[in-house]
């Protein structure tokens, strides 16, 4: 399976459990998905797969339509990337040679807050895993379904309080990389090459 393939295949997941448990229940209604750090490439990559013209079957009017773009203070580079990132969000497809293809531009909005008022959904691409409880906290005491892109969390314990919080307020929330879905990956458990998998470090 090819990377781009993965991706599609991920993607497919995630728009599928957000227009399962968003509050208008089906993609028609216009799913609007907000993004809270853009410091992560992925949050232009899954901007660009979502916001495309013309989206059709279980991506029609699903959309994102608002990111706040927090980053880490402590983390050397995501002023740079926020900042990067940022700038291709705004562009993205804003001036396309077909007019009917012009999608309306992402609003960056200045707190988390204001993100939740505009949006059905949330994902979260802060590079910086000790952001996520407390980002993923906010998202789910608002009931908003959220999809953390990795890691998870930065340790152990954060990751069992985020999914236990979702599981006790009754919130879709999930986390995962499109390698999950790789066959080179599962299929190592009975590659002849290899042999016995005892386990995997990350």
């Amino acid at each position: 399976m090819t990377r781009s393939r993965l991706f599609n295949v991920l993607i497919v997941v995630i728009t599928w459990s957000i227009v399962r448990w968003s509050d208008t229940g089906h993609a028609a209604d216009n799913v609007r998905v907000g993004i809270l750090g853009i410091d992560n490439f992925g949050s232009v990559a899954y901007t660009e797969f979502l916001n495309r013209p013309q989206a059709e079957g279980v991506f029609a009017g699903v959309r994102v339509v608002a990111a706040y773009p927090v980053g880490s203070d402590d983390y050397p580079e995501s002023a740079e990337l926020t900042a990067r990132w940022r700038d291709q969000l705004l562009k993205q497809y804003q001036n396309p040679a077909d007019p009917k293809d012009a999608v309306p531009p992402i609003e960056m909005v200045e707190s988390l807050d204001d993100l939740l008022k505009r949006v059905d959904a949330v994902m979260i691409f802060s590079m910086d895993g000790r952001l996520h409880l407390t980002q993923a906290m906010s998202v789910l005491k608002a009931g908003k379904p959220l999809f953390i892109s990795r890691p998870l969390a930065s340790s152990a314990v954060d990751a069992v309080a985020i999914l236990k919080l979702a599981h006790e307020l009754k919130v879709p929330c999930w986390s995962s990389s499109q390698h999950r879905f790789s066959a080179g990956f599962s299929g190592m458990r009975k590659h002849p090459e290899v042999g016995r998998v005892l386990g995997c470090d990350v």
